[in-house]
């Protein structure tokens, strides 16, 4: 079984890894891999934020070195 959960313009993702406990999500529709994990749906969305936020800040690091 899997979900999707959405931050912003970004969408997860998520399925339940029983032999670790943990949920597990994966950002889908871009081209990078960005995994997060945690052992709560509510923990989960808190590091989506995170992982997205951070994810935007790279991106936007990577294109000022390209200008």
């Amino acid at each position: 079984m899997s979900q999707i959960i959405e931050y912003k313009e970004f969408r997860a993702k998520v399925e339940y890894s029983s032999d670790d406990e943990v949920f597990v999500g994966r950002l889908i529709d871009i081209d990078d891999i960005v995994i997060f994990d945690a052992p709560t749906v509510a923990e989960l969305k808190d590091e989506m934020k995170e992982a997205v936020e951070f994810h935007i800040d790279v991106s936007q690091r990577m294109a000022e070195t390209i200008d």
